[in-house]
């Protein structure tokens, strides 16, 4: 049950519904979409109409046919009652999920009541409680919910009716200050007794009475979901109480990677959306008027259906790098958002979760998000975007500005900018709320060809839904999180990658295995036995949990490999030597993974090791290794956070590029490092067999070509693959080659 729908209306909570919808539909189930025409829309014959969208059946309702009367219809219309009773009675559904009320108004839970249909919801903003919908008070700030005496919803409606006034009393109203001395004059006039029965008395009871109306009818609702933390906290907060769950949206796009820009390329900035004044477009464009039109460009792309502000728009950016670009088919988001380097969602009123914002993530577009709690958890700054003060023209042009004034940094943001959740695993999730609903009634995951993914299979799982459950659900769900492979201490995953927090080493874990498998010509759950070479603590090794088969790993510090055999049951660790050979039979292995070991090893050691996983390898085997190569060695001469992370001299990676530049292999050592021979000697606690010379690597695909392929073939070399750093090398073994005399 949705309040409009495609084709005619688009945005997040129509989107949201269509592709429940379709995922259902692919599950086996039978989803049936009810939605509206709003009065004043071109009306139907019939008050319910039947039609068809992407092969779905859509029943609209035409409210030209029961307008509202009164500003109860809008929330609890009874002239709606029997159309509801009849349509449900003849679609007969097991369950109704509705995704807006607007329309079809709270009767539709005294039906579905009636009825005996278990009901859920998914709120997508504040309609349950709030009368603007937006949770904003009238001076634009966040509000906490309807008030005792509802005072401040009076305001929200004196300052809206006002601007559909022009006389004096209109102009008054418009502003805050006047909006709430209007709604405590009200409620004073209505005290008098020669008005409490007339039309203003009849205004101020609809208005007071509506969070107490919704409140008492959304207790029908066996759960809801939220696609925020946020939205779910402020339902809870203003008296609902039911099953809430927390369920983010998912987006399907393309998720490549975005193409380099060139040097002198002006920042595209974006605007994706309903364009209105809740939206903050107006506030957009203001704050660019300070960019130079060399250095930015801003593209609007929305409806033009607001002829007064679309004309105050033009007229604003008259002269600026500013062009309106109208609408653009669905299936063409992913090109829209591959051409803007940031996304702007400068919204006045509190989102939640907005598709647009999601799919920008998706697609490795950093945005810049007004702080609203709907979006900012989603935004982590100088990570995948910026946060300004909501309402700020100033504040989004400081923004603005620091991005084209420092453009490497910001501009370096894409590699950091993702979101893995699809609408395939957000069906999934939404399935369990529905099964648990229908309580003893047949599972819906009984259909007949069709069964819900098990958290259990581990890596088995569909690729998403796997990244999904170790970036996100074993942090946002407790009952997931033993879903995923327990953690190592703090101390151990800074040694391995410098991060210490969980859900970044989760992440950095899922990236690698995300990049392998797109890499590998199968499921890295197929092969029959793996060896994660230089398995450290283990960031990859962790993934693995569920493998059918065999998964072994080695490291030379004791201290991951004691760690990793204690935590990770579906591994087998062993301490390996800093040179070879390595603790296993010949041919033993159809896919070895080499994560982060050859972009630190010497020459020599290089070609030793090479020939050593030769050996091991089978036949038909497959190698994955990594590389620092021509994309690394660029970022680490013109990134500065780069050449701090690699700690290096940068004479010595000028001397380093020189090498690489002539094709060859270019090691640069460093000093200090857990494995260097000084750091052992001053170390008690040193936990290796041996001193070896370790350091920083650069490997051009030169070398590679000529030094590697004595003993592999190279199937493909995937540059930038892991983090647009590191490249992917996949080998498989040469046959008839004699190992020991190589």
């Amino acid at each position: 049950m949705v309040h409009c729908f495609f084709p005619t209306h688009f945005y997040g909570t129509e989107t949201y519904t269509l592709e429940l919808a379709r995922n259902l539909r692919d599950f086996g189930h039978e989803p049936i979409v009810v939605s509206a025409i709003f009065p004043g829309e071109p009306g139907q014959v019939a008050i319910v109409s039947q039609d068809e969208y992407e092969g779905l059946p859509v029943y609209r309702i035409d409210k030209n046919h029961c307008p509202d009367t009164r500003i109860k219809d809008t929330y609890y219309q009874p002239a709606l009652r029997d159309v509801l009773f009849d349509l449900l009675r003849d679609i007969r559904p097991d369950i109704v999920h509705v995704t807006h009320l607007i329309n079809h108004t709270g009767v539709l839970l005294e039906v579905t009541r009636d009825l005996g249909i278990p009901t859920v919801a998914t709120f997508t903003d504040f309609f349950g409680f709030c009368y603007n919908n937006r949770l904003e008070t009238v001076e634009g700030r966040l509000c906490r919910g309807p008030s005792r005496s509802r005072a401040n919803c009076l305001a929200c409606h004196l300052k809206a009716a006002a601007q559909r006034r022009v006389d004096s009393l209109g102009r008054v109203t418009r502003t805050p200050l006047g909006a709430r001395a209007g709604a405590m004059a009200l409620r004073a006039l209505t005290r008098v007794p020669m008005y409490r029965r007339g039309r203003l008395a009849g205004i101020v009871e609809d208005i007071a009475r509506r969070p107490d109306t919704l409140g008492a009818l959304y207790r029908n609702y066996a759960a809801a979901i939220a696609p925020t933390r946020f939205l779910r906290d402020r339902y809870l907060a203003n008296g609902l109480n039911l099953p809430i769950h927390e369920i983010r949206f998912g987006v399907d796009l393309a998720r490549s990677p975005k193409a380099p820009r060139p040097s002198d390329a002006p920042i595209t900035f974006g605007f994706v959306g309903q364009i209105a004044p809740h939206k903050g477009t107006d506030l957009l464009i203001e704050a660019f008027r300070g960019i130079d039109a060399s250095r930015g460009r801003l593209l609007v792309y929305g409806p033009d259906t607001q002829d007064g502000f679309m004309a105050s728009l033009r007229r604003s950016s008259s002269g600026q790098a500013v062009t309106f670009c109208g609408t653009f088919p669905r299936q063409d988001f992913a090109r829209v958002l591959s051409e803007i380097d940031f996304l702007v969602i400068p919204s006045r009123w509190s989102e939640n979760s907005p598709l647009v914002l999601l799919s920008a993530l998706a697609t490795h577009t950093p945005v810049i998000i007004s702080d609203a709690p709907g979006m900012t958890e989603f935004v982590q700054p100088n990570t995948n975007g910026y946060i300004f003060d909501s309402g700020n023209t100033r504040a989004l042009e400081r923004v603005l500005q620091d991005i084209v004034n420092d453009r490497g940094p910001a501009l370096a943001l894409t590699r950091t900018t993702e979101y893995a959740r699809t609408t395939h695993t957000m069906t999934l999730d939404t399935i369990t709320v529905y099964e648990g609903v229908l309580g003893q009634r047949r599972p819906l995951s009984a259909v007949a060809g069709w069964r819900r993914a098990d958290y259990k299979l581990g890596c088995q799982l569909p690729l998403e839904e796997w990244l999904w459950l170790n970036r996100v659900g074993a942090f946002e769900s407790p009952a997931l999180r033993h879903y995923v492979s327990p953690f190592p201490p703090a101390e151990l995953m800074h040694n391995v990658s410098g991060l210490s927090s969980e859900r970044d080493f989760a992440s950095h874990g899922s990236d690698l295995f995300a990049a392998l498998t797109e890499a590998s010509d199968r499921p890295l759950s197929a092969y029959k036995r793996v060896l994660d070479f230089g398995c450290g603590c283990g960031r990859l090794a962790r993934m693995f949990k569920g493998h059918p088969h065999e998964v072994h790993g080695c490291d030379i510090d004791k201290r991951h490999v004691k760690w990793v055999s204690e935590n990770l049951d579906h591994m087998v660790a062993a301490v390996s030597s800093p040179t070879p050979p390595l603790p296993y039979a010949s041919g033993l292995f159809d896919a070895i993974i080499g994560i982060s070991v050859f972009t630190h090893l010497t020459e020599q050691s290089e070609q030793q090791f090479l020939g050593e996983l030769h050996r091991i390898a089978a036949t038909a085997g497959r190698l994955f290794l990594t590389v620092h190569g021509a994309r690394a060695l660029e970022r680490a001469l013109s990134e500065k956070t780069i050449l701090n992370m690699l700690n290096v001299p940068r004479s010595a990676l000028e001397a380093a590029r020189q090498r690489f530049e002539t094709g060859q292999h270019a090691f640069i050592l460093q000093r200090g490092h857990l494995t260097t021979a000084g750091n052992l000697r001053a170390n008690r606690a040193a936990v290796i067999q041996e001193p070896y010379e370790y350091g920083i690597t650069f490997v051009p695909e030169a070398h590679v070509s000529t030094r590697w392929t004595k003993w592999f073939s190279v199937l493909d070399y995937r540059r930038g693959a892991i983090h647009d750093f590191q490249d992917i090398v996949v080998l498989a073994p040469k046959e008839g080659i004699d190992t020991a005399t190589t």
